[in-house]
This record gives structure tokens, sequence and C-alpha cells, in this order.
């Protein structure tokens, strides 16, 4: 979990608060041949990006059941509970309504 922090506390100093999110795509289960594909698609050149196979997330959000492990260290390393907020999700929220408008 420390080198998620690190990624996310960079990412704050990169771009600000308000510009950083996490992305949910937890891909629990998929065989290789899933990411393979995910990198390759239908090119023709070949994988966009090497992977390193098996793919496994950090420890401490390996399944989609320990995401909230995510909100309590960002809260432990003193994060407002605001900008976790943030970073959770609202930015997320505030940029589809910038682009797409509230419906």
């Amino acid at each position: 979990m420390k080198d998620v922090i690190g990624v996310i506390e960079y990412l704050v100093k990169l771009a600000g608060i308000d510009h950083v999110g996490i992305g949910t795509d937890f891909t629990e289960g998929q065989p290789d041949s899933y990411f393979a594909y995910m990198v390759t698609g239908r090119s023709k050149k070949g994988p966009a990006m090497n992977l390193d196979l098996p793919i496994v997330n950090p420890e401490g959000i390996r399944t989609a059941a320990e995401f909230p492990n995510l909100t309590k260290a960002l809260l432990a390393h003193g994060y407002s509970e605001s900008d976790v907020k943030k970073i959770m999700g609202e930015n997320w929220l505030r940029l589809f309504s910038e682009v797409w408008g509230q419906h």
C-alpha cells in the first residue's frame, strides 16, 4: 500500500488534489490472454506496452473487497476527509459533469 500512496502523493504534487482520481477497473480472475488483448487489441503492430504477467494488484487492494483499505490508508497518511473523497471519486464525478453536463 505504501507504493500506492507514494504514486498518489506524486500525482497530487504534480497536478493538484483536484486532478487525481482512482480508477476502479478491477480485473480479478481474468486470464493472462485477457491482459494481452487489452494492450494489443486489434493492433497489427503488437502490444502497446509490455506486461509482467500475471497482473497482481498491490498488497492491501488486491481485490475489490479490499478497496476500502485505500481510504483508510489515505486518512492515516494525513489526507483530509474532503481530499480523500476527491481522490476516491468526487474528482471523477466533477469531470464527468463538466464534460457531459448534468442530466
